[in-house]
């Protein structure tokens, strides 16, 4: 289907480079979307007027990805433009729910980005969609992962919103340097190698391997359902121990962890909400790193394992993690970009999630909810579902401290995490 206008978005800033950092490289160049749908139709011209205000200040979104050899890739911020695309469709809005998500019917509401068209080519590492129906619009935003992460994205999507309303917004800061900073105070004087448990150094022999083994995996996706978790549900969990402070991802990880009788979990922490982190929430780059801990118990000791118990187990392990890892992650992979072998650092962790763990990614703290065009709010976000076993958390659309449960697993697994909500509602 064809656009029924497309035009460029311009940033007018002065031309400059910013260098990918190794967070950001490691992620690819693959387009991310996030697709919100709302009841009412977007005034198109408010909403261009309001998308050029925001790329003035996300100027990156308007450049081009660069990488020569021997040097690392970088962001030419050169304002060749951000592509704007408005779609008018025949017919009712789809209205996805719980019950009956888009899935991967979600694709047709945004372009496909692969890496390939956009290292050293014209393609701009953001799109951006309207899709107008006889009532309502579907939003997307497809940005490259390497230029910016979740966080970068709805940063982006909750400016557009704030502007069209009339409101300030935080601006951005481009800069990678406080990453750069802290990976190299790691390494700090004695030169050493820096490696990290999460990561893994090969060869180009051992990468095809390691990719055709990760092919193989996601060749056959498992089952996929979306979970509603009440608020009066987490709520009814917490007052068992109500000295024991549990949020509400804790309470979900708990019932995740024990219906699919997990051995570890793993989480993509994100560095700026750690209040020890230099890393400032208005950064638009990749601030992620990968935490796993073990669900098994210790010493081989027998405990009474239960929603809480899990619960709490996630949660003693994150509160002790003092950062050292993620540090340790972050300079493995400055070190190797810097060095020029970027491409030959694989994840470890990618293997322990398909044997006997889930990767958990939280999106409950985006204003996913909260993003209004003009129109009201957004009624419905969802994301195309994990290939592997993985968990996507996000609000409910009605904002009641709540969760949505993106569950991707063996199918016995996902009934024993219905099972286990449902006996809780009944409570």
């Amino acid at each position: 289907m064809k656009p029924t206008f497309q035009t460029m978005i311009h940033a007018k800033n002065e031309p400059k480079k910013i260098w990918l950092s190794g967070s950001d490289y490691i992620v690819s160049n693959v387009g991310i979307p996030m697709i919100l749908f709302f009841s009412e139709t977007v005034d198109t011209e408010r909403f261009q007027r309001a998308l050029e205000q925001v790329v003035a200040d996300w100027y990156i979104l308007a450049g081009r990805i660069r990488a020569k050899k021997n040097e690392s890739a970088y962001i030419d911020c050169n304002d060749e433009g951000l592509v704007f695309e408005v779609f008018k469709h025949s017919g009712s809005m789809p209205k996805p729910s719980v019950d009956k998500p888009l899935r991967n019917g979600l694709r047709r509401y945004h372009p496909l980005i692969l890496p390939w068209q956009v290292e050293n080519k014209s393609q701009a590492p953001c799109v951006v969609q309207l899709h107008h129906f006889s009532k309502g619009t579907i939003f997307s935003l497809t940005c490259c992962h390497s230029v910016a992460d979740g966080w970068g994205m709805w940063a982006v999507i909750d400016a557009i919103s704030k502007a069209m309303l009339g409101e300030a917004y935080t601006k951005p800061d481009h800069s990678r340097d406080t990453v750069l900073d802290i990976a190299e105070g790691c390494i700090g004087n004695s030169g050493r190698r820096p490696r990290s448990s999460r990561l893994t150094d090969t060869n180009y022999f051992q990468k095809v391997i390691f990719t055709l083994r990760l092919l193989k995996k996601v060749a056959f996706p498992k089952p996929n359902e979306i979970m509603h978790l009440s608020a009066e549900v987490i709520e009814g969990l917490r007052a068992i121990e109500p000295d024991v402070r549990l949020s509400r991802q804790d309470i979900a990880i708990g019932i995740i962890a024990m219906g699919m009788r997990l051995g570890s979990v793993g989480a993509l922490a994100n560095m700026r909400l750690d209040k020890a982190s230099r890393i400032q929430k208005n950064y638009s780059g990749n601030a992620l790193t990968y935490r796993e801990f073990s669900m098994s118990d210790e010493g081989g000791q027998e405990v009474e394992r239960s929603i809480l118990y899990f619960a709490q187990r996630w949660r003693d392990a994150t509160i002790n993690d003092d950062g050292s890892d993620a540090i340790e992650y972050m300079a493995h992979l400055e070190h190797r970009l810097k060095e020029g072998t970027i491409k030959k650092v694989v994840p470890l962790s990618m293997f322990k999630v398909f044997a006997d763990g889930i990767l958990i990614n939280n999106y409950s703290v985006f204003p996913i909810y909260k993003v209004d065009f003009g129109g009201g709010t957004a009624e419905w976000y969802e994301m195309s579902p994990f290939p592997f076993r993985g968990a996507l958390m996000t609000n409910t659309p009605e904002n009641d401290g709540g969760l949505l449960l993106n569950l991707t697993a063996d199918q016995w697994q996902l009934d024993a995490v219905r099972a286990l909500i449902k006996n809780n509602s009944a409570h």
